[in-house]
């Protein structure tokens, strides 16, 4: 929930795939893309009703199935190698879906109606607003239950720690126009209009700290000091 250091699968119909791990978004400064990093203990397959590639008949579907250690997935966080009951994480899906046409019996890529590129359409769990997955702080919310699927119901806790991430992340854009604008960070509270994305008496707890090339923004909640900072690490 901190947007950094997540991990990301891709996996096709001919069941080619591809993990990797991210310290940080594309967007953020010092991001790194480790493609080499693998799911350790990870198991695939892949189902296709039909035929690929063959555009002489209509295919009806296909389906992957990822099994996945949560040891593998909880690399990313020390000291834990799995979930326990409640545990929140954020996630998404995503599919993406080129626009095609048939030439010379051959499936060819073609633009978007309306464009001159050719761009792919992406189909998303949790929509972000725009053609980026790389947006952790949009990811849907995935609860976690001990419960055995079909023998119980839980339900969802919303976390209110939540509303204080996402004022700070709201500021965290503005700190982005900001400096896109003027050059540099915003050195003020005042310059960032707080009091446009949460109630007056939050805006007064909102703490600024700048230096020439960063800036890290504090918001006190109960018993809670959040943090978040120029490459957009919250904790």
């Amino acid at each position: 929930g901190d947007t950094h250091n997540y991990l990301e699968y891709e996996i096709n119909a001919y069941g080619t795939d591809w993990d990797l791990f991210l310290n940080k978004p594309y967007r953020d400064p010092g991001n790194i893309v480790l493609n080499n990093w693998e799911f350790a203990g990870m198991k695939k397959a892949v189902y296709v009703d039909g035929t690929l590639n063959n555009p002489k008949d209509k295919d009806k579907s296909w389906s992957v199935e990822v099994f996945i250690p949560w040891k593998s997935i909880y690399q990313v966080m020390r000291g834990k190698e799995k979930p326990q009951d409640g545990d929140q994480l954020r996630i998404n899906f995503s599919r993406v879906q080129w626009p095609t046409k048939i030439e010379n019996n051959k499936y060819v890529k073609v633009p978007k109606q309306g464009q001159d590129k050719i761009a792919e359409y992406n189909w998303v769990w949790a929509p972000t607003g725009v053609i980026n997955i790389h947006l952790p702080e949009y990811w849907g919310y995935v609860q976690l239950s001990n419960k055995v699927a079909g023998k119980g119901e839980d339900v969802f806790k919303a976390n209110p720690d939540e509303e204080y991430k996402w004022i700070l992340r709201q500021l965290y854009y503005r700190q982005q126009e900001y400096k896109s604008v003027n050059g540099e960070y915003a050195s003020k509270v005042s310059s960032l209009k707080p009091e446009e994305v949460c109630k007056p008496e939050v805006a007064k707890r909102i703490k600024l700290y700048t230096t020439p090339g960063y800036y890290e923004l504090t918001l006190s909640a109960p018993n809670k000091l959040w943090h978040i900072r120029h490459d957009g690490l919250v904790w």
